[in-house]
This record gives structure tokens, sequence and C-alpha cells, in this order.
């Protein structure tokens, strides 16, 4: 697959667990810009991000970020390539702050490890928790917030660490309408900057927001591309089993198709 306009690129990818084969030769460009994948449950995202962030090896195929394989490198410099936010905030156990977890993020800048948190990281921190609605929170046990809060500072600890590529695994489904709005508007900003690869449930979101779209199922991509090519009743049929109905939005003049049964019409 070709580099060029790609920040990264999945090259013929297989990979899984205990001898069983998740990912099926995954060929995927990541350009700069908010790319969304989109699968039921089961399909394989959150073992295409892991394989993404360098934190599951694939059996077979490679996996470049700046031209760079991410496997091929140590952790410190794996670690300036891309960055990864889990489904589920870790919070149970964690007594840090929350403006201390994520300056903590920035610790492969450090040029002896074992260093902390500087004036700089403390205030990047303190930054990118206030625009997540954090800001009151910032010196509060992560062990200490709710569910929500601990997903936020997740996602604000993966941007802290400013690699090309970012990938978080369900970034909102613990968040209410406001921290959702919060987080989307965060990943907005930051994909002007860098390839940030979010997998998600929301179709809504991916319709308006992202420029690029892969859709998973069974390991295998089926569709990627941008939104108004890839997002149609015919695609979401085949990624989901269902029948469902489409209809126009007027935001950005794209084409968005709806996941509903045709009998609830």
């Amino acid at each position: 697959m070709p580099l060029e306009g790609c920040v990264a690129v999945l090259e013929g990818v297989y990979a899984g667990y205990s001898g069983s084969v998740v990912l099926k030769d995954v060929e995927l460009c990541v350009p700069k810009g908010l790319m969304v994948v989109l699968g039921p449950n089961g399909s394989g995202k959150t073992t295409l991000l892991r394989v993404m962030a360098g934190l599951h090896k694939p059996l077979k195929g490679r996996v470049l970020v700046g031209g760079v394989d991410v496997y091929g490198v140590g952790a410190r410099d794996r670690a300036r390539l891309v960055s990864y936010a889990p489904p589920l905030p870790v919070s149970q156990g964690l007594g840090q702050p929350l403006v201390e977890f994520v300056a903590a993020a920035m610790y492969y800048r450090k040029p002896l490890p074992g260093l902390g948190p500087g004036r700089e990281d403390l205030e990047l921190a303190e930054r990118l928790l206030a625009e997540l609605g954090l800001g009151k929170l910032a010196h509060r046990s992560l062990s200490a917030v709710s569910s929500g809060e601990a997903q936020r500072a997740m996602v604000a600890h993966a941007l802290a660490k400013k690699t090309p590529l970012v990938a978080l695994d369900e970034p909102t489904s613990f968040q209410d309408p406001h921290g959702k709005m919060l987080v989307y508007a965060m990943l907005a900003r930051e994909a002007e900057k860098r390839a940030v690869v979010v997998a998600t449930h929301d179709l809504l979101f991916a319709a308006l927001n992202a420029a690029s779209i892969a859709m998973l199922k069974n390991g295998e991509v089926i569709a990627a591309g941008p939104p108004e090519r890839v997002l149609n009743a015919s695609n979401l049929e085949e990624l989901y089993g269902a029948k469902v109905a489409e209809a126009t939005v007027t935001i950005g003049g794209r084409r968005l198709a709806l996941p509903l049964p045709l009998e609830a019409l």
C-alpha cells in the first residue's frame, strides 16, 4: 500500500488470540484527520486499535506510522509514534491526581527515565482537563471520580503525548450528552493536527465529523473511505445484518444512513 497521504499504514495484518484469528488481511491507510472505525460487537475493532497502538503484535503483516514499523522499535520510541485510550476507564487503585496522571503520559520525552513531570507538562495537563470539563477535579484522585470523568481523563492522557497517531476505543461509552460534546469537540480540534482513530457505535458522530470511515466485519475491512461514499444503506446492511432506512442530513451536505429497522418507520 502506498504511504503517500497516510500517517499510518496497516499492511496485510493478521492478528488474534490463542490460535484464533481475529483480524484477517487488513490493509488500511490512516490519513491525517478523524477516522472512525465502525463495526458490530466482536468485529475486531478493539484488536485493530490495539494493533495500531503497538500493544498487540500481529501474527503477520506490518503497522507503519510515519514509515516506521511500530513493532520494530523500543517502547519509548513507540510511545513517540502512537498513543491509545482503552474502552474502559482505568480508575480503581490509581491514587494519582488527575493532573499528574495526564502529565505522566509525557514521560517518554524525558532525557532520563524516572524524571517527574515538569511545569510545562502540568500546564498542558491542566489545559486538557479544563477543555474536557475536569478543571475543578484536576487535583482529585483518579480513583475518586466517576467512570465518565475517569474516561475523559484517559482521553486527555492519550492526547497529552502529542503523537502523530492517536487510537481511542469507544471514548464516549461512559459519557452523558454534555461529556460526549466535550470529547467530540476536543477530538475535532486534535484531528486538525494529526491522525485520530476512534472506534465507536455512534453513526451520527461518524457521519458529521469523520474525514474517513473504516467498516470492520468479522475481522475484515469491508469498506473504507470518506463518509459520503462509505456510509450508505447498502454498506450498513452488510455491516450490521439488518435492513436500514436512509435519511439525508443538511449539516455539511453529507448523506447519512440511519440503522433503523424498516418496521419501526
